[in-house]
């Protein structure tokens, strides 16, 4: 006999296997249009999810900045964490989060030991420091992107082909 946590893995498994079989047959059946509109429908449910967290992280920072400001802080530490661990770090970059009284900084070094960091200091309105977090986690994505696709360049300056 299956324990009940595999019967309940294997019907939500079935489940996303039908759902997803239903979106393929509604978006490749021959009526464009039809299709267009399984399309439309998906994407709308998508931004759906997406505003459903961003209003979940915004109570949650919401209720924490209630309690006390290091909570507070500590919430969007743990967010700022998550948000870093979803950017592709190159072999040989090495991150931290450092957060103090009231204060939050990323540093990060490159595989060349060159040192990068940014910081914020949250003003305890949620929808400012959830954007400031945002922020620095893009920052830091768009810094190690322009590292990794610059052109090399010589010890003179010269620009080498790539």
């Amino acid at each position: 006999m299956k324990s009940r946590t595999k019967l309940d893995q294997e019907r939500l498994r079935k489940k996303q296997e039908g759902e997803a079989q239903d979106y393929l047959d509604a978006v490749s059946q021959s009526d464009e249009a039809k299709a267009a509109d399984a399309i439309i429908e998906k994407g709308k449910e998508a931004d759906k999810a997406e505003k459903e967290v961003q209003l979940k992280q915004f109570e949650e920072a919401q209720a924490s900045v209630k309690r006390k400001k290091a909570e507070y802080l500590q919430y969007l530490g743990k967010l700022c964490y998550q948000l870093c661990q979803t950017i592709d770090w190159p072999k040989g970059y090495i991150w931290k989060l450092d957060i103090q009284e009231d204060k939050m900084a990323l540093y990060f070094k490159d595989s060349k030991g060159r040192g990068y960091g940014r910081g914020i200091k949250p003003v305890g309105i949620p929808e400012f420091d959830l954007n400031a977090v945002n922020l620095l986690a893009w920052y830091a994505e768009n810094t190690v992107d322009k590292l990794v696709h610059a052109p090399k360049v010589t010890d003179s300056g010269i620009i080498l082909p790539s």
